[in-house]
């Protein structure tokens, strides 16, 4: 959309999005076929959640993703990340369900009375901050890789990226150019750049790994015996980091996939 034309055009914006979809579909299918490898994963460990608010937690996290999954197969960036980071939100609402006695009935009386509402306001406020802390105590006692970072800062990043209306998630989307005394303003609503469509595509196998390995965190906290998140994700990890590479055309790394507080996405110039 530019300001040098009157009215957005829906049908155009339809158009090209699904013109977009056929050729990521078509360009991208390695790295498309492992991300519904990923939804697999996403949707078995949703199965054998000890309460029913647990399940639904993690089952509404999961539909999330595939909306996210369907909006960067078109040719979306931006607005895949307020689906991610509500999407984590829930697996982790899932997880303090399991180990916060009393923490589903307040959830669920939030609209029953001021009082409720209140309630449960504190309660989930600082939700994800004692989810930290519990990966973290995780983290010390598993042997495992460390997931704090992986996790959490794929939260961080989220709300960068899009969740909120920051710098990162806006102005790479805009173009501005003068024509004469007046200012030309474009704004992409869709991503034909393959690099950024890469993006989206590898944001979805990271989101997803999250997601899948807040749900088993559930399951460990339930029993001692589950498996240990290495053994479920380490080797499906590096393979996602193996097509992620092999797309780009050079290791994409950690750099500009997690979060950092200082980050050259953002253009200097806008």
């Amino acid at each position: 959309m530019d300001n040098s034309q009157q009215n957005f055009c829906y049908e155009q914006y339809e158009s090209v999005k699904e013109i977009l979809r056929k050729e990521i579909r078509n360009d991208f299918c390695e790295i498309i076929i492992q991300v519904k490898k990923c939804d697999y994963i996403i949707a078995s460990s949703i199965h054998g959640m000890k309460t029913h608010e647990s399940l639904t937690a993690a089952a509404n996290a999961h539909s999330l993703f595939l909306v996210a999954f369907d909006l960067a197969q078109s040719g979306h960036f931006t607005a895949i990340f307020p689906l991610f980071r509500t999407a984590l939100e829930s697996a982790i609402y899932g997880y303090l369900f399991n180990c916060e006695e009393g923490l589903s009935e307040t959830w669920k009386k939030r609209q029953l009375s001021e009082d409720d509402f209140n309630s449960n306001k504190k309660a989930f406020t600082a939700a994800v901050k004692r989810f930290r802390g519990y990966l973290q105590r995780h983290d010390e006692k598993s042997g495992d890789t460390p997931y704090e970072q992986y996790i959490m800062s794929l939260y961080d990043a989220a709300i960068d990226f899009g969740a909120h209306p920051n710098p990162i998630g806006l102005l790479n989307n805009i173009s501005l150019e003068s024509e004469g005394n007046n200012i030309k303003f474009s704004y992409d609503y869709l991503c034909t750049d393959h690099k950024d469509i890469l993006k989206a595509l590898s944001a979805c196998l990271d989101y997803g790994v999250a997601i899948a390995a807040i749900n088993h965190l559930s399951h460990i906290f339930n029993n001692s015996e589950h498996p240990r998140l290495d053994s479920i994700f380490l080797d499906f990890i590096k393979k996602n980091n193996r097509i992620v590479d092999k797309l780009n055309g050079s290791p994409l790394g950690f750099e500009h996939r997690y979060y950092n507080r200082i980050n050259n996405f953002v253009p200097p110039d806008v």
